[in-house]
């Protein structure tokens, strides 16, 4: 699979890569996977050499599932003894729980985003994330 470098940062990536939103449970909507499914499909996955898991919850607002993706693709880490150096993993903030409604987030500060990914890495089970 073909990568790029990741800007400046030295990181090399793979131009395809695994979301996991549909990754959860269909509680929370229809087409979402189990978590059964959603670990084969995370192992399949890095198995195929597709180095990089997108795991693009917006974090205080559990919006994938109500935040389980987050859960479940630490599991899949976990369970597959997944070398956290041989994976990418990607993840975001959103400043505000009314994100859709306002253009312009103010709320948004160092505390903030440093709590957000604390709280992601304890989900995921992990040290750290790649890309913030």
């Amino acid at each position: 699979i073909l990568s790029v470098q990741l800007s400046n940062s030295g990181l090399k990536v793979s131009k395809i890569i695994l979301g996991c939103m549909s990754y959860g449970s269909p509680e929370w909507q229809s087409w979402i996977l189990e978590e059964e499914e959603s670990i084969k499909h995370i192992k399949a996955v890095c198995l195929s050499s597709l180095p990089l898991l997108n795991m693009t919850p917006y974090l205080n607002l559990k919006v994938y599932s109500n935040g389980l993706s987050k859960v479940i693709l630490g599991k899949a880490i976990k369970q597959h003894n997944l070398p956290q150096d041989e994976i990418i993993v990607m993840t975001k903030v959103c400043p505000t729980s009314h994100f859709h409604l306002s253009v312009c987030h103010t709320h948004v500060h160092s505390g903030y985003i440093f709590n957000s990914v604390k709280k992601s890495l304890e989900c995921l089970q992990l040290d750290y994330v790649n890309v913030l």
